[in-house]
Formats: C-alpha cells, sequence, structure tokens
C-alpha cells in the first residue's frame, strides 16, 4: 500500500520581501487615487462626508442656475488632481485659486467643504493597506 505523501508549501522568502516591496511603492498610489475620487464624490454627492455626508447649502435661486449642481459650471473645480503620492504626505487637490474659498467659506461666500479630513476615508484607506499587505502575506 502506498503512503498518502503531504505537500508543504514552501515558503520563499525573498519573493516575499520583493512582493513586500512591490506593495510600499505601489500604495502611495493606491491610496491618492482613492482619495481622489472620495473628494470628486463630494461634487456628486452635493456635500463632503467626515463622519456622515454633510449636505452644501443650497444656492439663491436663480433662472441662469436653475436645475445646475452647486459648484458645477464649468466642472474645472470638480477635476480634483494627485499633486504628490508619496511615503511621506499624499496631496490631492485643486489649483484652482478659488477651490480654497469654495471649500473653506470666505465672506458672504458659504462654506461647501469638498476635500479635506475624512473619518470614513481613513477608514477606507486602512482597510485597503491591510487588504493589500494580507495579499503578500497571504500569497
Amino acid at each position: 500500500m502506498a503512503k498518502a505523501v503531504r505537500r508543504i508549501k514552501s515558503f520563499n522568502f525573498k519573493r516575499k520581501v520583493s512582493a513586500l516591496k512591490r506593495t510600499n511603492s505601489r500604495l502611495p498610489r493606491i491610496i491618492a487615487v482613492m482619495s481622489k475620487e472620495f473628494f470628486r464624490d463630494s461634487f456628486r454627492n452635493q456635500g463632503f462626508t467626515d463622519r456622515s455626508l454633510v449636505k452644501w447649502q443650497q444656492r439663491k435661486p436663480n433662472k441662469k442656475n436653475e436645475g445646475r449642481a452647486i459648484l458645477i459650471k464649468s466642472g474645472r473645480l470638480s477635476k480634483i488632481q494627485i499633486l504628490k503620492a508619496s511615503w511621506k504626505f499624499i496631496k490631492v487637490g485643486t489649483l484652482l485659486p478659488y477651490g480654497a474659498f469654495h471649500n473653506q467659506g470666505l465672506g458672504r461666500l458659504p462654506k461647501r467643504q469638498f476635500i479635506g479630513r475624512s473619518r470614513v476615508l481613513t477608514t477606507m484607506i486602512r482597510r485597503e493597506i491591510k487588504t493589500e499587505y494580507n495579499k503578500v502575506v497571504r500569497a
């Protein structure tokens, strides 16, 4: 009678280290893309999400703005860009000078935040980091 042979998967340390390095180099870009899309969603949702969605203040009724979404005229402001993605920091935003005025509010201009710190985004980023590293460890 033949004995059953159990195969043990060999552990290749060099391959794991190499995979971890690839993951480390990709993660800042992955996080930057996630952040960019999250902040673009502010324009789709017509509000900013920190713990929950806070809708933007409605604009005064005006015939020429009727039916148009808030902060959408040309669409340029909603084109959030990845400005820097490294392990030191990730910077996404808009280069349009009036973006900061809308985001923070200024004088009579109401605050309509579309970018900033978000607990929901932070949770999403943590999950993604964990998922990416688990892929390497479990592979």
